[in-house]
């Protein structure tokens, strides 16, 4: 440096030229210097955070690099603000330009290598301001230099105070930034945006103290520079390079953080997932329980906590080694995990032992019916290689509040559940004792279902359909009767069998059977007319149904003529036109169709079905006696129905009163108490045997 340029009063110095600054170009350059220390300050945390050297390395680099050019952008942007008279176009030596540079680079690398130290100290704190302020101010003078002004002196105690500003700025800032992360009580985000902008606010407050210090005189032309760069063109250039380097440490930073977040969600979903089967370990499952349970309380929703046990794993991993065993395992974490919904939580708690944790259901047959199907998931057997292995599990159930409202009594209690299910062969068990007898009651049930399709233990009742006129006998309709219903109805049996996914197979059973009753009939010369049988809506929505039918009459050479079909008007609803092609199978094959426990809304939906008969449900004739209404639906269901050409019945008739109504409305046939209650296949046969006078 010139030391010279100390010197005010020299001779060859002109008058004084007093400069100004545009207030855009000031702000402007004091929002880079902000935005230069914040992105410095961001990838210093991420050289803290880097596992090796090397990536701290990188990250020094590019933060010092954000820094300085940062620093130069901002004292350029600074000096395109700076307006001279006598000097509308200031211009700088290439050469210096780009030396300058190299101090402010200096300074950043020394100050971002003590302040990522991990320990970071007050000697730390010290040699960090001290860097900030010497790179500042010693890139600031040489890039005055640059502009190579004979008449630029330098006021020596506002010199001095451009270093003392820039120092003790740096410090407060660092200081602030130190403090802030001691406190822990803003994010890491907000500590750097406030550091990093006070030290902005330092490099700008460095450069404009000493632009103070600086006095302009004139002298000649001024300039003697023979590469020549205008501040214009210089400044443009810079602040472009430099916006660029500055948006790149921005994005890599960022990146760096994302990449650092994921890295620690990693590691605390490992910390909190078991390994074998994906599912939430212990340590989770327990917290997610004492979470539910303090909602419990603030709003009463119910929770339900289901214990797993798996039957006989142990002698299977024995057998076939631990590759058998772990491949259980897994399996059954995948059932259990489809087989609850999406809200609720499976978890593995060690060993063979499982756990689930059910929220938001509205009562406890719900609980029931998802434990169902997690039974019925694991049905099919595990394949092994050429083995099959088949999976069993106990299920123990504990319900907040019912049973109880801490962790520790609900976790006992369905552990408890789980011994007695195992012990009883349940399935599951209900922890209070109500439930325990409930769940027993409904495995017995749902036992019987399996029992009927595995062994086709099944019988059928008749009871005969007349003709209302007449009173003779014309047809029969067949009712399943199944072995160990205890208080099951036949209705309530298929409604079970749906609920366990069994309805197609248990209706075939049912038809099955049937026919084989009107095989036998026939083979006797039993005159029953038709054979009426309910087919659910599951098996009219398979695509092989008509042809399993045809096979059913083929194989008890049963004509079509003699079976009926009852379907529900669900059947007729559905938006799937493969029904209808059912329907319309059969009834080619001569099968009598019949819409059963028909509406008005139920005829609209068959008009262009090949039905042939509509019968009136039994609620409508038990309130045809005491209600207008159901004696104008009946009415109203009888005139379209004769208007479309179906033959017209009901059933469920008990009283002389009810036959009144609905033969008045034109049913020509019907069935119910009033004539014959459901009977056994012998007796049907006598008393058809005796009416028609066949021995």
């Amino acid at each position: 440096m010139n030391f010279w340029r100390f010197d005010a009063d020299s001779a060859v110095l002109g008058h004084p030229l007093v400069g100004s600054y545009d207030p855009l170009l000031v702000g402007l350059s004091v929002v880079i210097s902000c935005f230069a220390g914040i992105t410095a300050l961001a990838l210093a945390d991420r050289m803290t955070a880097s596992p090796s050297r090397s990536a701290k390395a990188w990250w020094q680099l590019g933060g010092a690099a954000a820094l300085g050019f940062g620093i130069w952008s901002m004292h350029f942007t600074g000096m395109l603000a700076f307006k001279l008279p006598e000097h509308a176009d200031m211009q700088y030596d290439a050469g210096l330009t780009l030396i300058s540079l190299l101090p402010a680079m200096a300074g950043s690398v020394a100050a971002l290598y003590f302040i990522s130290q991990a320990n970071f100290s007050g000697l730390h704190l010290q040699l960090c301001s001290i860097a900030l302020a010497g790179g500042i101010g010693v890139m600031h003078y040489t890039g005055m230099e640059a502009m190579q002004m004979p008449g630029l002196r330098y006021d020596l105690p506002l010199f001095i105070a451009s270093f003392g500003i820039a120092y003790l700025l740096a410090l407060t800032a660092l200081s602030i930034r130190r403090y802030l992360r001691a406190q822990k009580q803003l994010p890491e985000n907000a500590v750097s945006y406030i550091s990093g902008t006070i030290i902005g606010i330092s490099v700008s407050g460095m450069h404009y103290t000493a632009m103070e210090a600086s006095r302009f005189y004139a002298i000649g032309d001024g300039h003697a520079i023979q590469s020549i760069v205008s501040s214009a063109n210089l400044a443009s250039g810079i602040g472009l390079f430099a916006a660029l380097i500055l948006g790149l440490s921005i994005v890599a930073a960022w990146i760096d953080r994302q990449v650092g977040f994921q890295r620690l969600l990693n590691l605390e979903k490992m910390a909190h997932t078991d390994a074998l089967t994906g599912l939430p370990n212990r340590v989770l499952y327990e917290s997610q329980l004492e979470d539910a349970l303090e909602k419990n309380q603030r709003q009463g929703d119910n929770l339900a906590l289901m214990y797993f046990d798996l039957n006989k794993f142990k002698p299977i991993n024995d057998t076939y080694g631990h590759a058998a065993g772990d491949l259980l395992l897994r399996e059954f974490a995948s059932r259990l995990k489809h087989s609850l919904r999406e809200h609720d939580l499976a978890a593995r708690l060690g060993g063979d032992e499982f756990a689930a944790l059910l929220r938001g259901f509205s009562k406890v047959e719900d609980v029931a019916m998802i434990a169902e199907r997690i039974l019925d998931s694991l049905a099919t057997p595990v394949r092994l290689d050429r083995l099959e292995l088949y999976l069993s599990t106990s299920i123990g159930i504990s319900i907040c509040p019912d049973d109880a409202q801490s962790k520790d009594e609900l976790i006992q209690l369905a552990d408890e559940a789980m011994y007695r299910a195992k012990a009883g062969k349940l399935g599951y068990c209900f922890a209070g004792y109500q439930l325990g007898r409930l769940s027993e009651e409904y495995q017995q049930a749902t036992d019987a279902i399996t029992r009927a399709l595995d062994r086709s233990e099944i019988s059928l009742l008749y009871q005969p359909i007349i003709d209302l006129q007449t009173r003779q006998i014309i047809a029969v309709e067949a009712f399943a009767r199944f072995p160990n219903q205890n208080s099951q109805s036949p209705l309530e049996f298929f409604e079970l069998a749906e609920r366990r996914g069994k309805t197609r197979e248990l209706s075939d059973l049912v038809l099955r059977a049937v026919c084989r009753q009107a095989s036998q009939w026939l083979k006797d010369g039993i005159e029953f007319g038709r054979i009426a049988v309910n087919i659910s809506d599951m098996q009219t929505r398979h695509p092989d149904f008509s042809k399993c039918l045809l096979g059913i009459m083929q194989q008890f050479s049963v004509p079509g003529e003699r079976l009926e079909l009852e379907l529900s008007a669900s059947c007729f609803k559905s938006p799937n036109d493969g029904i209808k092609s059912q329907i319309i199978a059969a009834k080619a094959r001569g099968v009598t169709i019949t819409l059963d426990d028909a509406d008005a809304n139920a005829l609209l939906a068959i008009s262009e079905c090949p039905v042939q008969k509509v019968k009136i449900s039994r609620d409508l004739v038990a309130d045809s006696v005491h209600s207008t209404k159901a004696r104008a639906l009946i009415k109203t269901i009888a005139t379209l129905s004769l208007e479309l050409g179906y033959e017209l019945s009901c059933g469920g008739i008990e009283t002389e009163e009810q036959l009144k109504r609905v033969t008045d409305a034109g049913c020509r046939s019907g069935q119910g108490y009033l004539f014959y209650h459901p009977m056994t296949a012998d007796l049907f046969a006598s008393k058809i045997a005796s009416l028609t006078g066949v021995q």
